[in-house]
């Protein structure tokens, strides 16, 4: 009876943590009281999920071995957490692609920069990850071991005229779409593909030759960080990343091991209140672009500055306290969303989007050179949930800068201080492990989010080290994967210190390709009204 009595206090002080947690971390109208029992009767199933999750542990591992003894040397492994998620569902919802433009010496032929490319590529492509197969049986998602899937996934794209035929921009991003919407090797087993242009392309200048490449990844191999990095270490030699290997050798082990131990404990507690605040206070977004019929055939677009909005950004921040680089961004995406949405007649208040947290992104900002085996091949992030504010004032086509500069930034810091980052990060590392594929089907079913916002620091300017620096990357454009159903995307990333903009969005909910691009465009547009807004502002 004493035992009993225990767990029952327990779980009413579990309960009413989670309350508190709930009411802390509300932005609108506090909770209502009838949570209270549903915050319980969720804490009371926590040890009825973990005995499930262990049971199907066991199945997994029974999987593995039956696996392991039919395949032998072949079998790579199953796939973990975020890379077994990212198997659900269609392929072409979880795809990574990238646009990389090279600028070339005005004598170098495509010929000449394609060897260059291999030669580089070939290297990074051998690590184990790069050369397997996906595959599904008994549930699970694994990998098989190929002698070399190079040769298949390196190719050249068609030929569009004549080799002498300059693409202008529709005509490569006319490529763009119809690459991106086409199955990876091998029908989609084959993890990746490189397609490197036939030509050049018209680009910034008239001095030199820009030749590029069009990647695509299965998300399952690894998130954004790990590819960018694998672009320095192809590229920009092998030098040991002393920053990242001094960090580590510094870094209390003990200190780290109890940290990350107690707040898997306390992001195991405060599930309830995560889940009673996500899944059921949150209504589910409906806006017009939220529909169940989709596609999975994507509209793709970019808009690359070459006019200092990074400093532009910095610039705004320090004018205004409290609020960091991506506040500003977000803004600018808020507005520009505000004005595609006014335009269609639909008056949003607010939408809901993921913010993907990449463990290790700051280090992008400095990693110049890199090892292949000091990268960790592999998906090592969170997600974030924000409720974007669109129309914040009447009449609805005002665009009160500022304030939705100050109301975005409010709620930032909140998500600051509470602790979804580490509850989604251990629902990532057990849950979708142990899941079989069918159940985990059903995750995006029980959310509703209109798009995922990705903001991501890029690396320095790469020089290729096997031209003697006369090749250097331009630009690299990348376009977010299609998470839970999620059909709308915006990626930015400030690879050599200015902002490129990529935004990809399913055709059923925008048919016009300019409606997309007008979105990516204004970006920009309000980045500029926002500082002309906090320059008069802050005069005054």
């Amino acid at each position: 009876m004493k035992m009993v009595l225990i767990l029952d206090i327990i779980a009413v002080l579990i309960t009413l943590i989670n309350f508190l947690e709930v009411k802390r971390t509300a932005t609108g109208e506090q909770p209502p009281l009838w949570i209270i029992p549903v915050l319980l009767i969720i804490t009371i199933c926590i040890p009825i999920a973990i005995t499930v999750l262990c049971t199907f542990a066991l199945y997994r591992e029974c999987v593995r071995i039956i696996l392991k003894i039919k395949y032998g040397e072949r079998f790579g492994g199953l796939l973990n957490g975020s890379d077994a998620f990212h198997t659900t569902g269609e392929t072409m919802q979880h795809l990574i692609h990238s646009l990389l433009v090279y600028q070339c010496p005005k004598t170098m032929s495509i010929q000449e920069f394609y060897k260059i490319l291999e030669t580089n590529l070939r290297k990074i492509y051998s690590l184990p990850k790069f050369n397997v197969i996906l595959k599904k049986e008994f549930g699970y998602s694994y990998m098989l071991k190929e002698t070399s899937n190079f040769d298949t996934a390196f190719r050249k794209m068609k030929l569009i005229n004549t080799e002498d035929h300059k693409l202008s921009k529709v005509e490569l991003m006319l490529l763009v779409d119809e690459y991106a919407n086409s199955p990876l090797p091998k029908d989609n087993l084959i993890p990746w593909e490189v397609l490197v242009g036939s030509q050049s392309i018209k680009w910034r200048d008239e001095e030199h030759n820009y030749y590029f490449s069009f990647d695509s990844y299965h998300h399952a191999l690894a998130d954004g960080v790990a590819l960018l990095k694998l672009v320095v270490a192809a590229h920009a030699g092998n030098e040991q990343n002393t920053t990242a290997r001094v960090s580590r050798k510094n870094f209390n082990v003990t200190i780290k091991f109890l940290k990350l131990s107690l707040e898997k404990v306390l992001a195991l507690i405060l599930i309830p209140s995560w889940y009673v605040s996500s899944l059921i206070l949150k209504g589910r977004d409906q806006n017009i672009l939220k529909r169940k019929k989709l596609s999975n055939q994507f509209h793709f677009v970019t808009n690359v500055e070459d006019s200092g909005y990074v400093q532009k950004i910095k610039r705004i921040k320090n004018k205004i306290a409290g609020v960091s680089f991506s506040d500003v961004l977000l803004t600018a995406v808020s507005a520009s969303f505000n004005e595609f949405f006014n335009k269609n007649s639909a008056f949003i208040r607010e939408i809901s989007v993921i913010l993907p947290v990449l463990a290790g992104s700051t280090e992008l900002l400095c990693t110049k050179r890199i090892e292949p085996k000091d990268i960790k091949v592999q998906n090592n992030y969170s997600t974030l949930s924000l409720d974007l504010p669109i129309c914040i004032s009447k009449p609805p086509d005002k665009i009160d800068i500022i304030n939705r500069l100050n109301l975005i930034s409010r709620k930032t810091k909140a998500l600051g201080t509470s602790f979804n980052y580490s509850i989604h990060k251990l629902i990532t590392e057990t849950v979708w492990a142990c899941l079989p594929q069918t159940l985990l089907a059903y995750v995006p079913k029980l959310t509703s989010y209109t798009a995922i916002l990705s903001l991501l620091p890029g690396i320095p300017k790469v020089a290729l080290d096997c031209s003697n620096g006369s090749v250097m990357i331009s630009d690299i454009i990348a376009w977010d994967p299609h998470e839970f159903s999620i059909e709308s995307a915006i990626l930015i990333n400030t690879y050599d210190n200015r902002l490129h903009i990529a935004m990809s969005i399913d055709k059923t909910l925008v048919q016009k390709y300019d409606d997309v691009q007008k979105i990516a465009d204004n970006i920009l547009k309000y980045l500029d009204s926002l500082e002309d807004e906090v320059s008069q502002f802050c005069a005054l």
